[in-house]
């Protein structure tokens, strides 16, 4: 019956006033160099879905996690009597120089790493460095696609060239040295299995020489190796103004295969963890974890550690490890927050225990450190740290660089 209907139209109409939260178009302003697909992929909503108002800062948030944006705005308006999705973002710049000059423990060197994280508009990673030091030189360029041709594959490509000595250090001293010449490329196509979760993997192939240093026992003879590799990387983390909130999983491996004609065979596989919480008055508290496996040489094949998170109580790659735990727990205090940025005050546990040759190595390192974050530039932080070193009984600096 005609009044029935009446009824139910009614019944149907918002009471409050807002309208259907069905949105009928998607606007994106302020992306001056940053294609509009990239904008909407992230917020993962498309015209005809409903948005309700309380939804509005997920999706500021799935656009800030890109990592492009020093601000976001996400509203909705009234447009001939449909509903817009109007988006504003603010542009980070990308495109970051990285000069590279040092000097420690007697060596020196100075270099250049190119990284643009927005590379082509469409958030595509593309970094390449060259670098010069009293050990010899290395070079290497690195790839990362989340989104081939729009779609939900996703790619990888490294390509690392090295001529240079590599040294093992017990404490700060060298016992073990030899020139390793490498030509190192992978190719990794995979699948975004979720939004936060991509898996990849593909071939590689490993161009080795190896050759005696003077005053050191000659190493294993290398030679070439070709095999598969994959790697699984869980991004669950927020992007807040100077830290990272959340969860973030990377594992990687890769297997060398004498079938398709490597000189031999060996096994390389890793696991890093790192969850981030805030603190009292915007500080914010991490947990790190690593894991580092090796099936293979202990001198060609060795992960070479040292100078980075978890193990910053030893030589820049001195610590040579074939099996490793190493843990980090860290606490950061906003000291300046000018509006171009934030300086922070860093102290830092690391501990681990690792394994080469049969020779066990423990250690628990203290530290603190500074950080920088520069707002807008796609660059997190980067700072000096000091640990107390238990191999070697003394303060071990190191530099600190993040991206993304």
């Amino acid at each position: 019956m005609p009044w029935l209907l009446l009824l139910a139209a009614l019944a149907a109409w918002p009471v409050d006033g807002r309208g259907d939260d069905t949105i009928s178009a998607i606007e994106v302003q302020g992306n001056e160099r940053t294609a509009r697909e990239v904008v909407v992929r992230a917020l993962r909503v498309q015209p005809g879905d409903s948005v309700p108002d309380e939804f509005l800062p997920v999706l500021r948030q799935r656009v800030l996690n890109l990592r492009l944006f020093q601000d976001v705005d996400v509203t909705k308006r009234p447009s001939e009597g449909t509903v817009v999705l109007a988006v504003g973002v603010k542009e980070r710049w990308t495109l970051v120089p990285i000069p590279i000059l040092g000097a420690s423990n007697g060596t020196a060197q100075a270099g250049l790493a190119l990284l643009e994280s927005n590379f082509l508009g469409r958030n595509k990673l593309l970094a390449i460095s060259g670098i010069y030091s009293s050990r010899g030189q290395s070079g290497f360029l690195f790839y990362r696609d989340p989104a081939l041709l729009g779609s939900r594959m996703v790619l990888a490509g490294e390509l690392v060239a090295q001529n240079k000595v590599r040294e093992r250090a017990e404490g700060f001293d060298v016992v073990q040295a030899w020139r390793d010449r490498r030509v190192d490329v992978s190719v990794r196509p995979g699948v975004q299995l979720t939004p936060t979760l991509a898996l990849r993997a593909g071939p590689f192939a490993l161009f080795q020489e190896s050759r005696t240093e003077p005053g050191y026992a000659p190493p294993p003879k290398a030679g070439n190796d070709f095999g598969v590799a994959a790697d699984l990387d869980f991004e669950g983390q927020d992007y807040r103004d100077w830290f990272n909130q959340g969860p973030f999983l990377q594992g990687r491996f890769r297997r060398s295969l004498p079938a398709l004609g490597s000189a031999r065979g060996f096994t390389q596989s890793s696991v890093f963890a790192v969850w981030t919480v805030p603190g009292a008055s915007d500080h914010a508290a991490s947990a790190w974890a690593a894991g580092y496996l090796v099936d293979g040489d202990p001198v060609l094949d060795a992960f070479t550690l040292g100078g980075q998170p978890g193990s910053r109580g030893f030589r820049a790659e001195g610590l040579w490890v074939e099996r490793a735990v190493t843990t980090t727990l860290d606490y950061q205090v906003p000291l300046w927050r000018p509006r171009w940025g934030t300086l922070t005050a860093l102290g830092f546990v690391d501990a681990g225990v690792s394994s080469w040759a049969g020779t066990v190595t423990r250690w628990v390192a203290p530290g603190g450190g500074v950080r920088l974050y520069v707002r807008n530039v796609a660059l997190p932080a980067f700072g000096i740290d000091l640990a107390w070193s238990t191999a070697g009984q003394q303060l071990a600096p190191s530099f600190f660089l993040g991206f993304r």
